[in-house]
């Protein structure tokens, strides 16, 4: 992806010296207040066993930079090296050492040196100029490489040199082969999925993310293709959308639990 194809979030963190660089997806600062009333809220839900690791609060109480569901955030961390965090995603970081803990993070770098990132499976050494997305998944890392190059190191493995326009799930077990980088790749930094033939039960997952409560989807659709663009910001009527053009049915009780059936 060249430079002259930037998502307007990724401008945002490249233009402002603030820190952290700001908010998207309609949040805002909480007042001690309202924090207390937060954490009461968690105690609750952990009694009742949804649990803290579930809604989120865990890392955002622990980590050194986290966001809440349905909020992206950035932040400048180093002098050339800026950071924008998706929904429900943690990350903790020394100087130039970044540490992704959970969720999805896109990194900015302008001044390589000394700069790297780790998730459970991996140890990224970018180039001097690079921009790339890390997404921490269940016993797995999927590295995009937006721009530049980088250098991912796995396990006992060789490491490998991963260029602008291939992404490289690497795992507990080993990685796979590298694949050309998907279009829209990118498109979450703005609040939107593109899907190019995704399963339902993906496009959902990332629909989850950005919605309080729970949503679940039937097994029975759950390979069922979608091929559209989505907002990532409105996922109820994101559902909606799904339901008239898929054989599908929304169920709604109380706003709080969704499922989504076969029609």
């Amino acid at each position: 992806m060249s430079s002259s194809n930037r998502e307007p979030a990724l401008d945002l963190i490249q233009n402002t010296d603030a820190e952290p660089l700001g908010t998207w997806g309609g949040r805002v600062k909480v007042s001690r207040r309202a924090l207390l009333g937060g954490l009461t809220a968690s105690a609750a839900l952990l009694a009742s066993g949804y649990g803290l690791s579930q809604c989120g609060a865990l890392p955002t109480l622990l980590s050194d930079c986290a966001t809440g569901t349905g909020q992206r955030r950035g932040w400048r961390l180093a002098s050339g090296l800026s950071v924008l965090l998706d929904s429900r995603s943690a990350l903790d970081s020394v100087g130039r050492a970044v540490t992704l803990q959970r969720g999805r993070v896109l990194l900015e770098v302008t001044q390589g040196t000394g700069v790297s990132l780790r998730t459970a499976q991996v140890r990224i050494l970018p180039g001097q100029a690079a921009r790339f997305i890390v997404q921490q998944q269940a016993g797995a890392t999927l590295v995009q490489m937006l721009d530049g190059v980088a250098s991912v190191a796995c396990g006992s493995t060789a490491s490998v040199a991963l260029e602008g326009g291939w992404q490289q799930l690497f795992g507990d077990k080993g990685s796979t082969p590298s694949v050309a980088l998907p279009d829209g790749a990118g498109a979450w930094t703005h609040g939107h999925l593109v899907a190019e033939s995704m399963p339902l039960a993906e496009v959902l997952e990332e629909l989850d993310n950005y919605r309080p409560g729970v949503l679940r989807c039937d097994p029975r659709i759950a390979g069922l293709r979608v091929s559209r663009s989505l907002s990532l910001d409105q996922p109820d009527d994101s559902l909606t959308l799904l339901s008239e053009v898929l054989p599908v049915r929304v169920q709604r009780v109380l706003g709080f639990w969704v499922n989504v059936v076969p029609a």
